[in-house]
């Protein structure tokens, strides 16, 4: 026998059985009598279910690793699911479940849907995304303003004798956009939280919050969500993208190229009286 067992009954029968399931009460109230399906969530049969619920390492791997490096906001579910198609998914230890709530209700489609995959693939070919505005780091709003150590040793005394925490927003300025894979790695010193998110997945939407253990062990179950937090889609294409970027070779080339960029604007316009610093 299957976990999933179903049983439906017509909401409207035909129209001889109408009288028989609609019945109108002395106050003129209409009552409804229907069978409404059961079903659980796990689609392999017993036998197959029992055996692999004596020893799922895989899951247990991947949950134990989870501890260790992501901010318990949430009480999870017992199951890692590697795989889905259509309204079916399946977990790493080859349990098959029916997805009753479309990932958190975003998957209209399902799962693995052909023609999403073909224009989300169609699209990557052509153009991912574009902007109108674009800015220099590492401070690049209102105005563009390069930080010393000092300035950001200052900040980071000043957080340990208040007791606050150190927030650096990378979210422009990281992922090897100055030749280190983050921009405060070249001042020498680490902030309690960092934001970083526009260049991480490639063009596709995303935003990360890194914390120390320390913060992160202030932080419980429920203090906060997101409907799209470690989506597959976009953690897939933001693993590439990290791949590509801690190579030494990448950053070596982010940084040869910083310093032609930067002797070709002191040859052009060192000189120009409305250029205040090219540093």
């Amino acid at each position: 026998m299957n976990s999933v067992e179903a049983s439906f009954v017509p909401l409207v029968s035909p129209a001889t059985d109408v009288p028989r399931l609609f019945k109108l009460d002395r106050r003129k109230r209409f009552a409804c009598r229907a069978q409404l399906p059961k079903a659980s969530s796990c689609l392999v049969s017993d036998a197959q279910q029992n055996a692999v619920a004596s020893s799922e390492p895989a899951s247990r791997k991947v949950m134990e690793l989870e501890k260790n490096v992501f901010v318990g906001t949430y009480a999870r579910a017992p199951v890692v699911i590697q795989s889905g198609m259509g309204c079916k998914l399946h977990d790493v230890d080859g349990k098959e479940y029916l997805d009753m709530t479309a990932g958190i209700a975003v998957n209209s489609l399902g799962h693995g849907d052909p023609d999403w995959v073909n224009a989300v693939v169609e699209q990557a070919h052509t153009l991912t995304h574009v902007s109108n505005v674009y800015y220099s780091i590492p401070q690049d709003e209102g105005g563009v303003y390069s930080s010393t150590k000092d300035y950001l040793q200052a900040l980071r005394t000043a957080c340990d004798d208040a007791g606050a925490l150190l927030v650096f927003d990378e979210v422009q300025c990281g992922l090897g956009q100055t030749g280190h894979p983050w921009a405060h790695e070249a001042f020498g010193l680490m902030p309690d939280i960092m934001t970083i998110a526009k260049p991480l997945a490639g063009g596709i939407p995303i935003g990360v919050v890194l914390t120390t253990e320390r913060v992160a062990a202030a932080i419980s179950t429920g203090d906060h969500g997101s409907t799209f937090a470690g989506g597959p889609l976009v953690c897939h294409a933001s693993l590439a993208v990290l791949s590509k970027i801690q190579e030494p070779s990448f950053l070596t080339s982010v940084t040869r190229k910083g310093h032609y960029l930067k002797e070709l604007l002191v040859n052009k316009l060192g000189g120009n009286m409305h250029v205040v610093d090219l540093d």
